[in-house]
């Protein structure tokens, strides 16, 4: 089992009750459209679209993001051709109340006008 600093813990800890009302709040792959169950292979795992380093601040924010099946997000995880945008893309086209561009950029640094909703409506077709 691997170790967990006291503060790494704290944190997961924190968001915790997040995590589990997203779950609840999105039942399905928000890429393939996949039900989740609880006992086989559609399971679900919470991806944080502003990964590395940011990925613990993106934990518990709606705008950041995404529920998906286990293939789904190991597809995306581990393959070229999704960059943000495309993945900001797949939650405006699921949950357009929780879409916030410019929450996401200034989440991540990168200020007004990083990702531009050009960007995101070029990813969506």
């Amino acid at each position: 089992m691997r170790h967990r600093s006291k503060k790494t813990a704290a944190r997961e800890r924190a968001c915790r009750p997040f995590c589990t009302q997203f779950r609840s709040d999105v039942d399905y792959c928000e890429l393939c459209g996949n039900k989740f169950t609880s006992y086989g292979y559609r399971r679900f795992e919470q991806h944080e679209i502003a990964g590395g380093p940011l990925r613990e601040k993106a934990r518990d924010k709606r705008y950041a993001i995404l529920g998906l099946c286990y293939d789904c997000h190991r597809r995306i995880t581990n393959e070229t051709g999704w960059p943000r945008a495309r993945q900001l893309a797949i939650l405006k086209r699921s949950r357009p109340t929780d879409y916030d561009l410019a929450a996401f950029n200034a989440l991540v640094g990168f200020g007004k006008h990083r990702i531009t909703e050009e960007d995101v409506d070029a990813c969506s077709t």
